[in-house]
Order: structure tokens, then sequence, then C-alpha cells
């Protein structure tokens, strides 16, 4: 078992991004633990187990090859032992482990999602531990070593998007060396990628997972579609056990239904439901009020709330991402309920904010909204 780990870990691809002489540390990364908490959060929005804990000690290996990817100006998961920077626990670490080259990781820009095999790799239901590091455009996150979480005896299917779920309409990947689509000829864009799992059973922690056949039907009638799993030349090294990628040829119809279904070499087969999300130009911010209130003489209590929206149809948008800045500060992201409203109730020092309050909306890396609320003197 170790043995097979430690060749499939040296496959690992890399997401695309610019050299890194050209990069610098940037100023909104997430916290080891705010990471995997994002991750937590999305994965058990779907279905999946949650509750991955940290290792520390991976993460202090994590960002040990952070730097030695800085000094080196590289993006590689196997550090060069003749390199004055190679130390044997950050070459572990990148042998172990996901790798980022892009931007900032946070909630409302989850930096895997147009990645399919890193994805593949962190939402695989087995996945219990991790280590992480993060610097704001290079991130280090292990997966292999952490596929410790027991099985349950009776099996499953796992899913992403989860029953009854949205997922975006398009997807347009990109990874290094290559991605699914294009190992199974397809173009930018395609299709939201659906993830598959075989989980519970008493093979299921070793048996590849084989799909025999896949359909997806929406309100135009079946989609074209193309199928991946550990059989599948190039690519199925990168999976998991036990997973496979379904890929839909072309995009999909904005805000509508999609029955899938998958049959496994096994003989089993999961049917499952998702809806497909607008284009993010169509969110709409409405009816956003601020409200202040002073908090001692040095401190400000900030309200915010107010809905998201279809700008089409008016309809509140629900679990949209939404980013609020206060005056410039590191925002905070709050998730609209199911009618798309949200509030967000915040205390920043009084000094800082002059004689009025910037409030900046930001959802969907689409929709950026900013009001002003003047303060009484």
């Amino acid at each position: 078992m170790e043995l097979g780990m430690r060749l499939r870990t040296h496959l690992l691809a890399v997401l695309a991004g610019a050299l890194l002489a050209v990069l610098a540390p940037g100023a909104l990364a997430g916290t080891p633990a705010q990471d995997l908490a994002w991750l937590n959060a999305k994965r058990t929005a779907h279905g999946i187990p949650g509750g991955i804990t940290l290792d520390t000690t991976w993460s202090a290996r994590c960002a040990q090859h952070l730097r030695y990817m800085r000094a080196t100006e590289t993006v590689v998961h196997a550090e060069d032992p003749a390199s004055p920077h190679y130390t044997e626990d950050g070459n572990w670490a990148g042998t172990h482990a996901v790798l980022a080259s892009t931007q900032p990781w946070t909630e409302t820009d989850f930096i895997w999602e147009t990645a399919p095999l890193h994805l593949s790799q962190l939402l695989a239901p087995q996945l219990s531990t991790m280590g992480i590091a993060d610097d704001g455009q290079l991130v280090c996150a292990t997966t292999w070593p952490g596929f410790q979480r027991a099985a349950p005896t009776t099996p499953t299917v796992v899913t992403y998007p989860g029953n009854g779920t949205s997922i975006y309409a398009s997807e347009t990947s990109e990874e290094w060396p290559i991605t699914p689509a294009t190992a199974l000829g397809l173009a930018n864009p395609t299709g939201p990628h659906l993830y598959v799992y075989a989980w519970g059973g008493a093979s299921s922690d070793v048996a590849p997972l084989g799909i025999r056949t896949a359909t997806l039907t929406g309100p135009s009638g079946p989609v074209a579609l193309r199928w991946a799993d550990q059989t599948t030349p190039t690519i199925g090294q990168y999976l998991p056990t036990a997973a496979g990628i379904v890929i839909p040829s072309r995009p999909l119809e904005e805000r509508a239904s999609y029955i899938a279904s998958v049959t496994l070499t096994s003989g089993a087969r999961h049917v499952w439901g998702f809806t497909t999300q607008p284009d993010p130009s169509a969110y709409a911010a409405r009816r956003v009020r601020i409200t202040t209130r002073s908090v001692g003489t040095a401190g400000l209590r900030v309200r915010i709330r107010g809905r998201i929206a279809d700008r089409a149809t008016g309809a509140g948008l629900a679990a949209v991402p939404l980013a609020i800045s206060i005056g410039g500060r590191t925002a905070m992201t709050v998730l609209t309920l199911a009618d798309g409203r949200f509030e967000r109730v915040q205390r920043i020092p009084r000094g800082r904010s002059g004689g009025s309050v910037v409030v900046t909306l930001r959802a969907a890396d689409s929709l950026t909204a900013a009001y002003v609320r003047q303060l009484s003197p």
C-alpha cells in the first residue's frame, strides 16, 4: 500500500500558474485552519463526510516545501536533493500533496474547483487528515497520507454535486500536465464535472471503481457525456481509489434541473439530481441596509443586511458565498439564506472609519457593490 502510494504521488498534477519569479505572497492568504474549514463546509454541503482534522506536523512540512518553491522559483512536487534549499520534510510534503500556484484560496474563490484531478482527491470521502500551508498564491495540501477514514459497512455512492444541491452550468478546467476533459477529447468549456465515489463495503478502500454507463437528462433531453475512472489511460492514476468523473461534453442550461445516473462495473446503480446556477453576472444586490452604533468611545458596531437575487427574475439566490469588507479591512464571508437574505454584524475601531463607513459586497467573483454610510458627528 505504501509503495503504491509513493508511486502515485509523483504523478500528481499542479495547477497552471505564472512563474514564481513574478509572484509575491498575497495579503489575503487563508490560514490552514480557515482553508480546512472551507473544504469541510463544501464537503458536508454536498453530503460528503466532513470533519477533516489538521495535522500540524504535515502542515509544517508543507510550509517547508512552499519555501523551497519560492527559493527555487519553481512549482514542483519533488525537491532536488542537490539544491541548498532541499529538506527531507519539504520533499515528503511535495510528493504527498496537491499544489496550487494561483490566486488566494478563499471561501468565495475555491481555487481547486477548476482543477478536477486535484478536487477529486480533496473531495474523496476517505480523506480524514490533512496538512496545509498557504502563503496567498502557493498552496500545499496533503491528500494521499490522510486517506484514513474508516469506510461504512454498507456500500453507497457519494457524489459532487450532491443530491438536491446546485452547481455552476459551465466549467473551464485548467491544471497541469493534463485535464480529464483533454484526456477524453473534450474542449473547454464543458459542463460541470460530476464526481462519483464508491464508499463503504468490505472492498471499497482497495477496489478500483469502474463506470460502466452514465446518463444525464435535463430540460432538453439526454446530455452527451464522457467519463473517466482508474482504468482511463493517462489520468486514471491521479484519481483516488474507487473514484470517477463524468463530464457533460457541453455547458448545461442555466437555472435548470438535471437527473444523473451511473452504473458501476460492480452492478451498483446510483441516481441523483441537481440544479444549475445562473451565470454570476446575473446576480444583483437588493435592499441593502447598513446601520452603525457606537460601542464605547473607540468602537463601532456595523450591521449589514440585504438580499442577493437573480437579476432577471428577482428570485432570491440561496447559498451564495458573499464576501463583505468594511473600510477596506479583510473580507468576511457569509452564505445567503434560502430566500437570498444575508446579514453580518462586525465591530471595528471607530478611529479607522473617519466620517463614514464604506462597505463592499462581492459575490461569485462577479457582483461588486459599494455602499457608504455617513456617521453622525
